[in-house]
């Protein structure tokens, strides 16, 4: 990997994910050498990938496997992270000192190339709007998208079809769903779902237990989405992002009874975006 790129940081509730880009390289014929040429239609694969979960971890150990990540990264020009946890961003930025790098420069939604139709903008997670910022990128042109992002928190989003956020939902994710079952009820076990149960009466509390947050979890997005979707508009775009996109996909699909494309790296695509193309 060459010098001279960007990282970019994503701090969500449960983890941190990280992408390094490259710089590509120079143009023909001159001009200014963008980390993203305007003229794609596609989101730039980072060079380098990884995600780090430091929710119910003591932090030193969470810090050392991003610490170790960093220190096999060459050095970036800028660091840009998006953080819907604050406490957690700070010790980010203290470690990027640790190890000689500039602190980061957080994104806010003044940053971001994206009209926000909400009542407070400021209040909704940056992680929801630069979803929107990438998926603008490569959606149809006159077309609406939803996106989903399926982590700690599930949230099903709009952007309309002239490339504006609109706005969406916010619902548990499998894992606060679980956890959720467990403090209510504590002689429930606690379960991690990583796959999809396949759809039978449970005959087991466990059985019972991961088809009612599989399958409801799937069910409450599905809906979600069609109660997100304009009825006045060509079929909006369906994206998946997030930790748990991989599992509940095909569910999703099957349900809606059309595809959705899975962007791993979306929010940090986002980023890149933006800070590639600032306000």
């Amino acid at each position: 990997m060459s010098t001279g790129g960007r990282l970019f940081l994503d701090v969500g509730s449960s983890r941190i994910k990280g992408g390094w880009y490259a710089p590509p390289p120079a143009c023909d014929g001159g001009g200014e050498n963008s980390l993203f040429p305007l003229t794609t239609a596609q989101l730039a694969e980072p060079d380098a990938l990884a995600a780090f979960v430091h929710r119910g971890r003591p932090g030193d150990a969470w810090r050392g496997d991003l610490r170790q990540w960093l220190g096999n990264l060459p050095p970036a020009l800028t660091t840009w992270l998006a953080t819907v946890h604050p406490r957690v961003a700070d010790e980010v930025d203290a470690l990027l000192q640790e190890s000689g790098r500039a602190a980061s420069r957080r994104l806010t939604y003044r940053d971001l190339p994206l009209e926000i139709r909400v009542e407070r903008p400021e209040r909704v997670g940056v992680d929801r709007l630069l979803a929107a910022v990438a998926v603008n990128r490569v959606r149809a042109p006159h077309t609406p998208a939803i996106t989903v992002d399926a982590g700690t928190a599930i949230t099903v989003d709009l952007v309309e079809s002239d490339g504006a956020f609109a706005g969406g939902a916010i619902a548990p994710g499998l894992a606060l769903a679980a956890s959720s079952l467990h403090g209510g009820a504590p002689q429930l076990p606690e379960l991690q779902v990583t796959v999809a149960p396949p759809w039978r009466l449970g005959k087991s509390t466990e059985e019972a237990l991961a088809a009612g947050i599989f399958w409801g979890t799937a069910g409450g997005i599905a809906e979600l989405v069609r109660r997100v979707e304009p009825t006045s508009a060509e079929p909006a775009e369906l994206y998946v992002t997030g930790g748990d996109a991989a599992v509940l996909r095909g569910a999703l699909a099957e349900m809606l009874g059309r595809p959705l494309r899975h962007v791993p790296h979306l929010v940090l695509a986002g980023a890149a975006l933006a800070a590639d193309d600032p306000r």
